[in-house]
């Protein structure tokens, strides 16, 4: 009665059984419990409606008239959001109604939040790595126009004769060599602390140093392309029935100081990097058919290696874009 006086619509229950049944088909808003109940005490039907994910978040104001310190206690520790002494005071009944309901709305609120959050750090995983998606959501990486001069490796894989590829294949198998192909390589990238920058249909631009540069950004990079290497054999080995050709990719991976940030309008904005180290990147990867090797590495990104990896004798060679030829270093086994 106190409550419906209060402007809610109220249903009772006469022990807390019928009150447990009303509970889970009625899914009300709050919850006011005896507990002093037959059938099952207030105690009990406390810890029940905890223990079930459908009713653990609606609040459980219990009243007793044992409002002894271990009662009260017991109860606010089994989850009771807060507790009445009988008889009942509207003086006590109006506010603690009131902040129980607020306590709902908050976990509401903040539940929404968290998914919304979940989804947009599903949405940059598709691009960073977890870690970094998480520092984006939590403001430590910007997201205003503008960016940064960033030391960085930058790394282009493409798939060769994709063009042919396609034509002898019908549109829903080229998909799904696309997704299985590229889906393997993003997720090497993001193990090496890379990121994705550009999906460029049938190849990947990726970058190890920005937004968040790393000991050695350089050997991650490589790292990841000598795994994309391995990736693509083992693929080749186990390739589905509608390919008849082994799936080749070229790789090209350069290093300077690039420009990386967002660009484009307040409305439209996208992550990019610019910059002579991204168009030799594009470059090498061109050239790697014509050199015979799958993974082609320039000069600066060699010096940067902190450890041995097995490079080929350099080449130099003319790249568009540049007067002068530039060393090219291939990457063997």
């Amino acid at each position: 009665q106190y409550v419906a006086m209060m402007g809610y619509e109220a249903r009772s229950a006469g022990d807390g059984g019928s009150g447990r049944r009303l509970i889970t088909d009625w899914e009300p808003d709050l919850v006011l419990t005896n507990l002093d109940l037959p059938e099952i005490t207030g105690m009990n039907l406390l810890k029940e409606l905890k223990a079930d994910s459908g009713t653990r978040e609606i609040p459980v104001v219990v009243m007793s008239d044992q409002a002894s310190e271990e009662v009260v206690i017991l109860a606010l520790s089994t989850g009771a959001a807060d507790f009445l002494s009988i008889p009942i005071k509207m003086s006590e009944l109006t506010p603690k109604l009131q902040h129980a309901l607020e306590i709902k709305r908050y976990r509401q609120e903040l539940r929404l939040v968290n998914q919304r959050l979940e989804r947009e750090k599903q949405g940059l995983s598709r691009f960073f790595s977890d870690d970094i998606a998480r520092r984006i959501i939590d403001g430590e990486i910007g997201t205003d126009l503008g960016g940064d001069s960033l030391d960085a490796t930058i790394m282009f894989v493409d798939m060769r004769q994709s063009t042919t590829i396609a034509e002898m294949l019908r549109p829903g198998e080229f998909a799904r060599l696309l997704s299985d192909v590229l889906g393997g390589i993003m997720e090497i990238i993001f193990k090496n602390s890379g990121s994705v920058n550009k999906i460029l249909g049938d190849g990947i631009l990726a970058t190890y140093g920005c937004p968040i540069p790393t000991e050695n950004d350089s050997m991650h990079c490589v790292n990841s392309a000598l795994e994309i290497r391995q990736f693509i054999n083992d693929y080749n080995s186990n390739r589905p029935e509608f390919l008849k050709d082994d799936v080749r990719m070229g790789i090209g991976i350069a290093s300077g100081v690039v420009f990386a940030g967002n660009v484009g309008s307040v409305k439209r904005l996208e992550y990019t990097v610019l910059g002579d180290a991204v168009n030799l990147a594009a470059r090498l990867e061109k050239l790697t058919r014509r050199l015979n090797s799958d993974i082609l590495i320039d000069e600066n990104t060699r010096v940067r290696l902190r450890q041995d990896y097995n490079l080929g004798e350099p080449v130099r060679a003319r790249v568009r874009g540049r007067q002068e030829s530039v060393h090219i270093f291939p990457v063997l086994d």
